[in-house]
């Protein structure tokens, strides 16, 4: 039962996401700047993990009595450590200005690259994910993100060509 509970439910969020991503993609359509970004509920759903799992390595940790415990804690704490690695890509975002010929990359730490799009050297697209290189630097945009498919356009527009790797 738990497992038709956990499907229904991702199939609601992958659902809202989708219709998000619609509209998003139809508000900003013919716009002079949008931001691709991950959806919003990405970030809900990060915060609520990761209360849930501090929660419960903390209850662990205090209600054990044995040495456990501890080990319990080490565990959850490098599920966290994961987890913030995986929520890493939520802060990414690409600025983009139609009317300029770079764009804004901004990083988890947000380190900000004003990237020229005659500057990039590669472009490969994936199932999940689009890489850039520059110089020696790799750059990626997840594929599910908010106006995802106008930030292929405008490279399409800028003359970069991008190797589609899924097929």
């Amino acid at each position: 039962m738990s497992f038709l509970i956990t499907i229904f439910v991702l199939m609601i969020i992958f659902s809202l996401v989708e219709k998000g991503s619609k509209k998003e993609l139809l508000k900003n359509k013919g716009n002079d700047a949008f931001i691709v970004r991950a959806p919003k509920l990405y970030v809900w759903i990060s915060i609520i993990a990761t209360v849930f799992i501090s929660t419960a390595a903390t209850a662990a940790f205090i209600y054990d009595e044995d040495s456990k415990g501890f080990w319990s804690v080490i565990i959850f704490g490098i599920i966290l450590f994961c987890a913030a690695c995986a929520n890493s890509t939520l802060a990414r975002t690409v600025r983009i200005n139609v009317k300029d010929d770079f764009f804004e990359y901004r990083t988890f730490f947000w380190r900000i690259y004003h990237i020229r799009y005659s500057d990039i050297q590669e472009v490969r697209l994936g199932k999940n994910w689009l890489s850039f290189k520059l110089d020696s630097k790799r750059f990626f945009v997840e594929t599910s993100n908010y106006n995802f498919e106008l930030f292929i356009e405008m490279l399409e527009s800028k003359k970069v060509s991008v190797i589609n790797t899924h097929k």
